[in-house]
């Protein structure tokens, strides 16, 4: 049935799509009585529903994205570098060693009243001073008796410390210095200060030496002799004690008596 009426529905609407383009409007067309029976008949037949439309979805909004732009890099101008200044360093004056002036009449006098003393011209350097600071790592600070050695042979070296074991046996301590350290630093007036000894002993090599010779004083009266203020006793050649042992007792009589003076 529906088939059916599909079918004529489908044959109407050909025939009305073949009537209008045919015939312009306002043509009359001339039918039968059947033709126009028929024709009115559908006028008063109701249309089929026509179905409602099919809902559309809402178009979604549109979304805008916006880019972010970066910014462009801010481009610094270089800073010119600063002038180079050239820094010269005033030039620096020598410090002045003070010293003391003593006059000729005067050190005659000294000299004459009290030889064992001995005048020091010049003040003491730096070095001096840090010498004398540590001075308390000097084991000779505290000898009694000190014995001067010259680069001695073996002999003659373990005669000088026969010597010296001889003197702490009977006396006081003694101790026995290397002569020729202190000579090549030339720091004897340190040595004198930090050294208080009751009796130096040593050869005749005294005289060889240049710094060290100049401490040396002889009362010509008294035919004493001193090296800066302490009492001095000359040995003989060392040599001789060896080749002559009699003179090793003439030696410790004499050690003796100015230990003996001198407590």
């Amino acid at each position: 049935m529906n088939n059916t009426l599909e079918e004529f529905e489908l044959l109407v609407s050909d025939t009305l799509e073949h009537i209008t383009s045919a015939y312009t409007k306002g043509q009359t067309l001339i039918i039968s009585e059947e033709s126009h029976a028929f024709f009115a008949s559908l006028k008063k037949t109701p249309a089929l529903p026509t179905p409602p439309p099919e809902p559309t979805a809402a178009p979604r909004p549109a979304v805008i994205i916006e880019k972010q732009v970066e910014p462009a890099p801010i481009l610094k101008a270089k800073a010119a570098p600063p002038p180079k200044i050239e820094v010269v360093a005033a030039p620096v004056k020598p410090k002045a060693t003070p010293s003391t002036d003593f006059s000729e009449e005067l050190k005659k006098q000294l000299q004459k009243h009290l030889p064992s003393v001995t005048l020091v011209r010049d003040v003491p350097n730096d070095d001096e001073a840090t010498l004398l600071s540590e001075s308390w790592k000097q084991p000779t600070k505290y000898a009694s008796v000190l014995i001067f050695s010259f680069s001695e042979s073996p002999e003659t070296e373990k005669f000088l410390f026969n010597v010296k074991k001889a003197i702490e046996a009977h006396f006081s301590s003694c101790a026995i210095i290397d002569t020729k350290t202190w000579e090549d630093k030339k720091e004897w007036d340190a040595f004198f200060t930090i050294h208080n000894p009751k009796l130096i002993i040593s050869s005749p090599e005294v005289f060889k030496t240049k710094q060290l010779l100049t401490y040396y004083k002889e009362n010509a009266s008294s035919k004493e002799r001193f090296l800066h203020s302490h009492p001095f006793m000359l040995l003989l050649s060392l040599s001789t004690y060896i080749k002559q042992p009699e003179q090793k007792k003439v030696l410790w009589n004499s050690l003796c008596n100015l230990l003996k003076k001198n407590p």
